[in-house]
């Protein structure tokens, strides 16, 4: 199978996790964020970066999102606005980015892990 030499500039991450509510049950979420696709210079670049941190990539990578409800149920659209109100949540940056790396780059076939 053949590989195209260039791919698209945005990456849909999916995003799983859990999450403790207010009773002390685990509960299981999911959801979907359109991330840029750093090229491998600018991702070396930014690991080395000491004066930017993971909240300011992923505020400034995120394109939108699919699955971010509100408390009604009802979808919550995609601002920076509301991307920061939602990074308050304790992990939810990391986990973010994290998925971001998974899913960015590359993978060995039958891989869970990105080359990135």
């Amino acid at each position: 199978m053949s590989v195209q030499i260039e791919i698209d500039d945005v990456v849909r991450v999916p995003v799983e996790g859990q999450l403790i509510n207010k009773d002390g049950q685990r509960v299981d979420f999911s959801f979907d964020v359109d991330m840029h696709r750093m090229p491998q210079e600018e991702f070396d670049r930014e690991l080395k970066n000491l004066q930017i941190d993971t909240f300011s990539l992923v505020v400034r990578e995120a394109r939108g999102w699919n699955g971010v409800l509100n408390r009604e149920g009802d979808q919550v659209p995609f601002s920076g606005e509301s991307l920061k109100r939602f990074l308050r949540i304790p992990g939810m940056t990391n986990m973010i980015w994290v998925a971001y790396c998974m899913h960015a780059g590359v993978q060995a076939k039958n891989s869970e892990r990105s080359s990135a």
